[in-house]
């Protein structure tokens, strides 16, 4: 039997969160925390701009992130398969966007993948702890703008 950590409720229970499946589809309206999430980002957003979406889930901001650059480029990463799955279900015939499953407490990616453009990083519902493992100091992503815990 797999042991899960408490804060593993998404693993546990993936249904937990399907309002979030609908709002990506478009089904139901955008969350408060999506207007806040563009709104900020779009004081820091410039075209070419890549968005990498840490504990992205199933994609649930990309709509949001779309009205400031319908070409936006979007990464999203999150550690269970159910919720990528998803993300690629509804957004599959984007070639704009990518979803991986990938641990956060792993490096997220190679260095060339975040240094070749300048990156904004997405990490809500993540602690500070996770964020700096996963982000490390040194790395681009962190010289860039990191947007967290929203």
């Amino acid at each position: 039997m797999v042991k899960y950590e408490p804060w593993q409720v998404w693993e546990r229970q993936p249904e937990i969160e399907s309002t979030l499946e609908l709002r990506a589809k478009a089904e139901l309206p955008e969350m408060e925390s999506t207007k806040q999430l563009v709104k900020l980002i779009s004081e820091v957003y410039r075209p070419g701009m890549r968005i990498l979406d840490v504990g992205c889930n199933v994609g649930h901001y990309l709509h949001g992130l779309r009205r400031l650059d319908p070409k936006l480029c979007y990464v999203g990463v999150d550690a269970y398969p159910y919720y990528i799955e998803k993300a690629k279900a509804i957004f599959g015939e984007d070639d704009k966007t990518t979803f991986l499953v990938k641990d956060i407490m792993k490096p997220l990616f190679p260095t060339p993948f975040l240094t070749d453009v300048n990156s904004l990083a997405i990490t809500s519902g993540l602690n500070s702890s996770c964020i700096t493992s996963t982000l490390q100091p040194k790395s681009p992503v962190m010289k860039s703008t990191t947007l967290s815990n929203l």
